[in-house]
Parts: C-alpha cells; structure tokens; sequence
C-alpha cells in the first residue's frame, strides 16, 4: 500500500462514481490510489462514524464484516469494469464468493486500504483474490467471483 496518503480534502473517487452504480451510503470505495485496468486496484475507505452503515457491526461505530467484503467486491468491480469499452460501463455483481476471512472490524476514524488482484477471466466472470488492511495490519482476505453485467 502507498505510504503518503494524507489529502488536503476529503477523498472523492471519480473512476468510483462513474464505473460503480452505488450512491451514497451504499459507495464503499472513497478513493482509487492505483489502477492497472483489468489486473489489479489499490483504493481506500475511510470510515466515519457519521455513515448511516456505520455502528451495525459488533462494536458501535464499527464497520461491519460483511461491509468489509462489499468494499472489496466494489474495488474489484472498479478494476473489471475499467478496460470496457462503451458508453455505460458495465457493474459488476457478485456471482460467488470463494472464500473470505475477516478479522476485525474497522472503527469510525480508520481507512480501510483495499488491495485486489485479478486471478482470472472466464468471458464476463471476474475472479479476484484481495486484501484489505487498516495501517499495514490485515483485517480481511479473500477470493471473489464477480459477474459484469
């Protein structure tokens, strides 16, 4: 994950908002800090206390488990979607998840680094493998199948 990732506003992604459908609260991804279309992503969430998804977890203001595998999913889908070619990108959605181990919940305050990595294509089917961690420390692994739609 990159270092220098302090901004002097807060993080707004414009490759998130035209290549996801998701709307505010459901836009899990804040910020793309790298992409290489169709192979691999690197974004961010920054978790605030002030999200409506906030606080359903299991420790008030916390993100929850299944939330952490929709940033991932959502993250993966901005890579998928990126190397379309066409007027509406497609969106992706999930067809399977392979496996998924979540260890923590992030808490308001926290950015939630996302890291996925294309294992195959199979025609519209996407599996990627990912990571996502809180200041270097692992919080959630998995292996995901999305469908571009």
């Amino acid at each position: 994950m990159p270092d220098d990732h302090s901004w002097s506003k807060p993080p707004r992604s414009r490759a998130a908002r035209n290549l996801l459908p998701h709307g505010f609260p459901f836009l899990l991804v804040d910020r793309v800090v790298e992409l290489d279309p169709g192979r691999q992503i690197v974004a961010l969430k920054r978790v605030s206390a002030g999200e409506e998804l906030s606080g359903r977890g299991a420790f008030p203001h916390s993100f929850s488990f299944s939330l952490i595998a929709e940033a991932m999913a959502q993250a993966a889908s901005i890579a998928a979607a990126s190397v379309s070619e066409g007027e509406a990108p497609p969106s992706g959605a999930y067809a399977a998840i392979k496996e998924m181990r979540i260890l923590r919940e992030p808490r308001a305050g926290e950015e939630l680094w996302l890291k996925m990595k294309l294992l195959h294509q199979f025609g519209r089917l996407f599996e990627f493998r990912g990571e996502a961690k809180i200041g270097g420390e692992l919080v959630g692994e998995g292996e995901l199948i999305l469908r571009l739609s």
